[in-house]
C-alpha cells in the first residue's frame, strides 16, 4: 500500500501545473499580454513561441514524473527551480524584477528540501528496487 503524498508534493505539483498552463496561455494570447487588446482571440503559435511551448511540454512531463514520485523528476524540478532563480536574479539586477516568479521558486525549493518530500521520493525508489 502506497503512503499518501506529502503536502509539499501536492503544492509543487499545483505550482508546476499553473506554470505550464500559463506558458501555454501566454503563447496563445501573447497579443493580449503585449497590450493589443482590441479583441481577445487565440492566435496560431509562431516560430519564436517554440521555446516557451517546449518549456511547457517539459514541465508537464516532469509534472507527471513528480506526481508518480520518480526521483529523476525531483532532480529536474530542483534544476528548473535553480535556473528560474538565476534568471529571476538576473532580471532583478537589470531593473525589471519578477517578484511572483522569485517567490514561487523559493517556495518550490523549500518544499523540495523538506524531509517528508525527500523521504517520499526515497521510499518510491526503494519500492521499485525491492524484489
Amino acid at each position: 500500500e502506497r503512503p499518501a503524498r506529502p503536502f509539499g508534493v501536492k503544492a509543487i505539483t499545483a505550482l508546476y501545473l499553473v506554470s505550464a498552463l500559463s506558458s501555454i496561455l501566454a503563447v496563445l494570447f501573447l497579443d493580449v499580454l503585449a497590450g493589443n487588446d482590441e479583441f481577445v482571440t487565440m492566435r496560431r503559435p509562431e516560430l519564436q513561441d517554440l521555446p516557451l511551448l517546449a518549456l511547457a511540454v517539459s514541465q508537464i512531463i516532469i509534472l507527471v514524473g513528480f506526481w508518480r514520485l520518480q526521483r529523476w523528476a525531483w532532480y529536474l524540478v530542483m534544476l528548473f527551480a535553480g535556473v528560474a532563480m538565476a534568471v529571476d536574479l538576473w532580471h532583478y539586477y537589470q531593473g525589471s524584477p519578477y517578484y511572483t516568479s522569485m517567490f514561487i521558486s523559493v517556495i518550490i525549493v523549500l518544499y523540495l528540501n523538506q524531509r517528508d518530500v525527500q523521504q517520499a521520493f526515497l521510499r518510491s525508489r526503494k519500492a521499485e528496487t525491492s524484489p
